[in-house]
């Protein structure tokens, strides 16, 4: 496991030991999951606009995929 060290304001650092004091967690393991909350986030921000990339690539073929079944189911 690494050891990471970081500056935060006063204000920060008091505001996390009381969030942590009232979930009954360490602040170690209250900053640990905040980061991996993030991370998360993240991740699905990032996998939201590929999603929305690959939607609009291939939007065009759909829309004529939809069209030639709406032909057939008519025939």
């Amino acid at each position: 496991m690494s050891l990471v060290t970081i500056r935060i304001s006063e204000e920060l650092i008091n505001k996390t030991n009381q969030i942590a004091r009232s979930l009954k967690v360490s602040r170690n393991e209250y900053i640990k999951k905040s980061i991996l909350t993030m991370n998360e986030s993240v991740n699905q921000q990032e996998l939201k606009i590929q999603l929305t990339k690959s939607s609009k690539l291939v939007r065009n073929n759909s829309m004529q995929v939809n069209k030639d079944f709406d032909e057939i189911e008519y025939e």
